[in-house]
């Protein structure tokens, strides 16, 4: 049920992404993405925080250009995709808040140049429901996405939530 996106800037790359619902093992996952034991490097991601798939091409394409240009702020490529989801500069508070924690129950995996081999065992490691991706934007929490992003109603006037998010993600270095 997983897709499978292409990143615009980079044609050679490509980030094959799965939801899961109602995810039981939250805890487990996060310490093994700490620990760095799930099967295969991956992003796991708060799926309730990204109401579109496009703002996850947005963070591919920023933690991409970083890896080429040798600045990633993080350990990983997939902890800079995670990272780049955030408005925020502060990469532990990113990687907190739009990662895996106890708390969450809908999740993202997601991996760049995956085999369907490597996506089937991290899929393997969650105990949850796998689910379209298409049911993202009905997971969405926009007052929390509001909230972690700092979006007010003005910029809700002038445009749509992820617009909203999308510039804060490409202006975030810039400010």
């Amino acid at each position: 049920m997983g897709e499978l996106l292409r990143i615009p800037g980079n044609p050679d790359a490509q980030l094959s992404v799965t939801l899961f619902r109602d995810v039981q093992n939250s805890k487990e996952l996060q310490e093994r993405v700490v620990a760095g034991t799930l099967p295969a490097d991956c992003s796991v991601i708060n799926a309730v925080l990204i109401p579109d798939l496009f703002l996850l091409r947005v963070a591919a394409e920023i933690a991409l250009q970083a890896q080429q240009r040798g600045k990633l702020k993080t350990r990983s490529l997939h902890a800079e995709l995670v990272h780049n989801l955030s408005g925020s500069r502060h990469i532990t508070e990113s990687l907190r808040r739009f990662g895996i924690s106890e708390q969450v129950s809908h999740v993202l995996i997601a991996r760049f140049d995956a085999t369907a081999e490597q996506m089937s065992a991290v899929g393997d490691a969650v105990k949850g429901t796998s689910a379209p991706v298409a049911e993202l934007s009905s997971l969405a929490d926009a007052p929390l996405i509001q909230k972690y992003h700092k979006i007010g109603e003005a910029e809700l006037k002038m445009g749509s939530l992820v617009d909203a998010v999308a510039c804060h993600m490409a202006t975030r270095d810039a400010l």
